[in-house]
């Protein structure tokens, strides 16, 4: 939903709501963009919120674990589930 890189994926805090803007500034470029929060990924911050608690502004992404993802583990858990949608 994003075409974000992974570290700035990482960086990403929780949006207030759908429509929101997510500010990032990217590590590549030191630019400012701001992502607006797509209605489908809004319902998916909402369906997971409840599991693990996750503050105002707290980190965006989560492991099944419930622990904030890091850049390596995100970068294992994407390849995973692109290796898997090939081999469907």
């Amino acid at each position: 939903f994003t075409g974000q890189r992974i570290g700035d994926v990482i960086a990403m805090r929780r949006p207030q709501g759908p429509g929101d803007l997510i500010p990032v500034v990217q590590e590549k470029t030191g630019a400012v963009v701001h992502i607006p929060v797509h209605r489908v990924f809004w319902q998916e911050i909402q369906r997971i919120e409840p599991l693990y608690q996750v503050p105002d502004m707290g980190p965006l992404l989560y492991g099944q674990n419930g622990q904030v993802f890091t850049e390596d583990a995100l970068r294992d858990r994407l390849r995973t589930l692109m290796r898997d949608l090939e081999q469907d």
